[in-house]
């Protein structure tokens, strides 16, 4: 995916599992608009960033979002979002082969 709309998250921790694991890579389209039950990159005016499912936009701006472990929903403002991007492909971390001899 050698694209220059494309850029890739690397997932730190485990908090995403088991849908995301750490090391993997999350990889978004900035060309994409965000929709209803897209999986997105949320990077908010406060510098965090994490993964979530767009619940939906209402009309006033505000964004409703469901984590990917199924905890409450909660929304965002339009001022309190720097960025969104829809996950295209997430690049999977091969488990390592282990030998016990």
């Amino acid at each position: 995916m050698n694209n220059q709309f494309n850029l890739s998250f690397v997932v730190k921790g485990n908090a995403l599992a088991p849908r995301l694991r750490d090391g993997e890579r999350v990889i978004v389209d900035t060309r994409l608009k965000p929709d209803t039950d897209d999986d997105v990159v949320l990077v908010a005016k406060d510098g965090s960033t994490n993964v979530f499912c767009l619940e939906g936009i209402a009309l006033n701006g505000t964004s409703y979002f469901q984590s990917l472990q199924g905890d409450k929903p909660f929304h965002l403002k339009p001022k309190d979002i720097k960025a969104m991007y829809v996950v295209v492909a997430v690049q999977f971390v091969k488990e390592r082969a282990r030998c016990d001899h």
